[in-house]
């Protein structure tokens, strides 16, 4: 064992999401879930690419702390359906920090690049977030505070 997060080092390349099943949140199928601390990351001259190629698919879900997505560019997510339409690129229920990366062309009902909610943590450090769509709000960043029964 080694201290600290786990490192996923991406190559040089596209990385898609490929097995279709929304609503599963232990990486089965759909999207990429981070239940744990890791840092995803190329280094490389241009970022490394992680897309959806499933329909209504967001690409990243994040549920644990300590988690860093760095180098990539984020795109092609979508996240519509009714239960689950938060979050196209990322839906943050974690601590997420987002460095040196790009989120476009994704979209969602709420956060189309990203969406984060009241207990999560979310920091991006230059990073650019645009392009994307939200039929009903954010359609780069969701940041939605909790209700007053969680306080």
């Amino acid at each position: 064992m080694h201290p600290g997060p786990d490192v996923l080092e991406l190559a040089p390349g596209t990385h898609g999401v490929t097995i279709a099943g929304a609503g599963e949140n232990q990486a089965a199928t759909g999207d990429l879930d981070i239940t744990t601390p890791v840092r995803v990351s190329h280094t490389g001259i241009n970022q490394a690419l992680v897309t959806s190629r499933v329909t209504d698919e967001r690409v990243f879900h994040v549920f644990g702390t300590g988690v860093v997505l760095q180098g990539l560019t984020i795109t092609g997510g979508f996240s519509g359906i009714e239960g689950s339409d938060h979050g196209g690129g990322i839906l943050n229920e974690g601590v997420l920090t987002v460095k040196n990366s790009t989120i476009t062309d994704n979209g969602a009902t709420y956060g189309g690049g990203i969406s984060t909610n009241g207990t999560s943590e979310l920091t991006v450090v230059n990073s650019t977030v645009s392009g994307n769509t939200a039929t009903a709000a954010g359609a780069c960043l969701l940041y939605t505070s909790p209700s007053p029964r969680d306080s």
